[in-house]
């Protein structure tokens, strides 16, 4: 591993057009809360999901058992709505 990539977080709070996201790095995409995509947020909830994600993948990386963190329970529906497009 590099300087830069011990330095670089997989996880980031992006703001889209109308509302913020959750890129993952290594996916290239929207991070994954379960199946559904971290899109459609508010910075508050686009913040929560991040440190949650960051969180679970460092305790991962430690050789702790996975868990599902509490915070995924409380998804925001506007994230399930991420298919829908405004037009």
């Amino acid at each position: 591993m590099t300087d830069k990539e011990l330095h670089q977080s997989r996880f980031l709070v992006r703001q889209g057009c109308k509302a913020w996201m959750v890129y993952d790095r290594q996916r290239k995409g929207p991070a994954l809360v379960g199946t559904t995509p971290a899109v459609n947020l508010t910075k508050e909830e686009a913040d929560r999901i991040e440190r949650t994600l960051t969180a679970n993948c460092v305790q991962n990386r430690e050789g702790s058992g996975h868990r599902p963190p509490a915070a995924w329970k409380a998804l925001p529906s506007s994230a399930s709505n991420s298919g829908q497009s405004s037009s």
